[in-house]
């Protein structure tokens, strides 16, 4: 009872008692989701953060903890963003997918979904994406992307033509576009500086020097010496042939100040740094850097005066473009579009010029194999030629950019963050290769090293004569056309070449006319082979080249009679490309043994001067002509005079070379010499001459200098005024020359 009444009691005294867990339970819950929440959206705003600043590594992280405790629809889209940017495909595969079974793909996510697939080499897939998100948007880009799935085959047919390693100077981090600087290169990197102490990898890049020692080794790689590294992003980088100037990119940072668009977003801009005794020195903005838009990826022409750069400025025909600016005296141009035939809807990156005229760069608005492709162009009549893919191997179903090549083309540098790598993106170096039997078949007994079919002119193989224009004019000629004719017959016999037209002119006149009548005469050959011969324009390109391959000792300041000028004055067909097997015919012709004399008896042998004819007298005016027909009947013995053999007056010239490429430090090397310098061309190479002398011995003297300043060997030359004289030096000390 009493029991019961102390129940009772309790129940008067706390009538809802039996409630309070359950009350307790739901505050819990309640302070709990907000806890959770305040957490969610703590952690979303740093995400975003980091996601609006393309900082797509941090973001992920984040993103990753927010769908731990959140079923958050932005979180997966933007997580499945962020691993598209950082080429995590296989994790983006993954959320795009999600993403499409949840709520469905909306606009630009199926194009990324699209280049997600292709990446991952499902094409099949990849084109119904490209094509969908097409159909959606009105956007042709997904259609002009859909068909580099249907040219796969064309596109991987190239990969023999390659040879490609990779250099052991890249690191963990990333590791992209270089561009040549005296004996080595010049690469971006986020490496840690290892002579600092440094390890690993870091979020920003710095510009690096490195050369080559021997083989596939490189010097472990150094940071620039001087102000250009900073604690933001530096490069890529171009550096002038003069190896004088650096113009290269950067957060936009200058005098301590960032500069932001309208977003907070940093943006990326130009600047440009003078070497002082080896130290780059006075970092100076280009004159319309931004902070509205970025301008980025900086390359220079071979002269300096023209920059070629990237851009998302207003104006454009896509997300990325390529503009181009001039150098007038100190002040360059207002930047102009490239145009729509280089820049496409997507994205235009990482251009480069060559030294012949070609723009390399990457896109991933054009139909490739995956992610950013390299294409090449040129300028023709004025107009830029539609891009040509490179193809793989340079190409892959990643994002491969950032290429650059030797003078000769027959090697060079891309970079790429295709898997087999050492780091997020690695340099790789490639080697232009030639069909096995050819390179087989051209092994001549000179050198035992192969001859690529591209070094070998094919005019007579093509049964062409010499090409004639009259002097400083680009018209074709009729007899012109009748051998144009005859290439136009050798493509159709032999479908399996492509070649290059290269026309060439001596050394008379200014350089620039020069380089500028070689042009004109490569293009209107080019227009009448493709306009009347009806060439396939896939199977021939076209380059002038002024005087700069010089075949003989003719430049500008040697004196030449017609014929040796004639000799550079020519059109020379090449073969750069082979479709598929090589005919056997050509194959023979290019096993057949060249003339090649010996470099260290005479590198200008096959140049020998043809003799200059002197204007002679008419015999008609001469007294008794009649009787100067033999001069022994007329003068018998010679009585009453003596004969005297006319003095010779010889110069000494020392020449050193030949120099496959002349590289600024080369160059100024031998100029502390201080002595008489110039260049001499011939096929051989570049060579480097010292002198005239009045002796021998002066001459012998500066080459033992010369010799104690690089690895080529000096040698003396006689000269009889400015011809080379038929007599070796040692024949000229026989005979008492000192």
């Amino acid at each position: 009872m009493r029991t019961i009444v102390r129940s009772l009691t309790s129940l008067i005294m706390f009538p809802f008692s039996f409630l309070l867990p359950i009350c307790i339970g739901v505050s819990w819950l309640t302070s709990s989701h907000a806890l959770q929440a305040q957490e969610v959206e703590q952690l979303m705003r740093k995400a975003d953060s980091y996601y609006e600043a393309n900082m797509s590594r941090e973001a992920i992280e984040l993103y990753r903890d927010v769908l731990l405790i959140d079923n958050n629809i932005t979180a997966k889209t933007r997580l499945a963003d962020s691993y598209r940017k950082v080429n995590r495909y296989d994790k983006a595969k993954y959320w795009y997918a999600y993403l499409h079974q949840e709520r469905g793909l909306v606009g630009l996510e199926k194009l990324h979904y699209a280049r997600v697939l292709q990446s991952l080499g499902d094409c099949t897939a990849a084109k119904k994406w490209f094509e969908e998100y097409s159909a959606d948007t009105d956007d042709a880009l997904g259609t002009l992307l859909a068909k580099g799935c249907d040219q796969i085959e064309k596109f991987q047919s190239t990969q023999d033509e390659y040879r490609i390693t990779l250099p052991d100077f890249n690191s963990v981090g990333s590791d992209i576009c270089p561009t040549w600087y005296g004996d080595g290169l010049v690469f971006a990197s986020t490496r840690a500086d290892a002579a600092k102490g440094g390890k690993g990898d870091r979020s920003y890049l710095d510009l690096y020097y490195t050369e080559n020692q021997s083989g596939n080794a490189y010097v472990p790689p150094r940071a620039l010496k001087g102000k250009i590294n900073s604690s933001l992003n530096e490069g890529p980088a171009t550096i002038s042939a003069t190896g004088e100037s650096l113009i290269f990119t950067r957060n936009d940072f200058y005098r301590g100040r960032k500069g932001t668009d309208e977003g907070g977003s940093v943006t990326l801009n130009l600047y440009e740094s003078v070497n002082v005794s080896g130290k780059w020195t006075a970092i100076m903005p280009y004159q319309h850097n931004s902070n509205e838009h970025s301008i980025m990826h900086p390359t220079l022409t071979p002269d300096g005066q023209n920059l070629y750069f990237i851009s998302d400025m207003p104006g454009g025909y896509g997300g990325y473009d390529i503009y181009l600016s001039t150098k007038k005296d100190t002040i360059w141009t207002k930047p102009i579009n490239l145009g729509k035939t280089v820049n496409s809807a997507g994205d235009e990156l990482f251009p480069y010029m060559h030294v012949d005229g070609t723009l390399y760069y990457s896109s991933n608005g054009l139909p490739g194999l995956g992610g950013l492709d390299i294409f090449s162009t040129r300028r023709k009549g004025g107009r830029w030629q539609a891009p040509v893919n490179l193809g793989a191997p340079v190409n892959s179903a990643t994002d491969d950019f950032g290429l650059m090549m030797s003078e000769d083309k027959s090697m060079g540098y891309f970079t790429s963050n295709r898997e087999g790598g050492l780091g997020s993106d690695d340099i790789y170096e490639f080697q232009i290769m030639i069909p096995d039997e050819v390179r087989e078949a051209a092994k001549g007994p000179i050198s035992e090293a192969p001859t690529k079919i591209s070094d070998r002119s094919i005019n007579s193989f093509a049964g062409m004569s010499k090409v004639y224009f009259d002097a400083g004019d680009w018209e074709l000629l009729a007899e012109t056309k009748q051998e144009l004719d005859k290439l136009a017959l050798f493509l159709k016999t032999y479908p399996e070449v492509i070649v290059v037209l290269e026309s060439h002119t001596d050394s008379r006149g200014d350089d620039a006319v020069n380089l500028q009548v070689s042009e004109q005469r490569a293009n209107n050959a080019l227009r009448y082979l493709l306009d009347e011969a009806e060439v396939d324009p896939a199977r021939i390109n076209a380059v002038g080249l002024g005087e700069q391959q010089l075949l003989n000792h003719c430049t500008n300041t040697v004196k030449c009679s017609n014929a040796q000028h004639s000799v550079n004055d020519r059109i020379d067909i090449r073969v750069v490309s082979v479709q598929g097997e090589l005919s056997q015919d050509l194959v023979d012709f290019y096993a057949q043994e060249e003339i090649i004399v010996p470099e260290d008896e005479n590198p200008f042998a096959p140049d020998t001067p043809e003799p200059i004819e002197e204007d002679k007298p008419d015999p008609s005016i001469l007294p008794y002509a009649e009787d100067f027909t033999n001069e022994e009947e007329v003068l018998p013995n010679n009585e009453g005079f003596e004969l005297i053999e006319p003095v010779v007056e010889y110069n000494y010239r020392v020449y050193v070379g030949p120099f496959r490429k002349m590289e600024n430090d080369i160059y100024y090397r031998y100029k502390e010499l201080n002595t008489d310098m110039s260049l001499d061309n011939n096929a051989l190479g570049t060579y480097i001459v010292l002198g005239p002398f009045e002796t021998i011995a002066a001459a012998e003297e500066i080459a033992v200098y010369a010799a104690e300043r690089g690895d080529k060997k000096p040698k003396v030359h006689a000269y009889e005024g400015d011809l080379r004289s038929s007599k070796k030096v040692k024949q000229l000390k026989k005979e008492g020359h000192e």
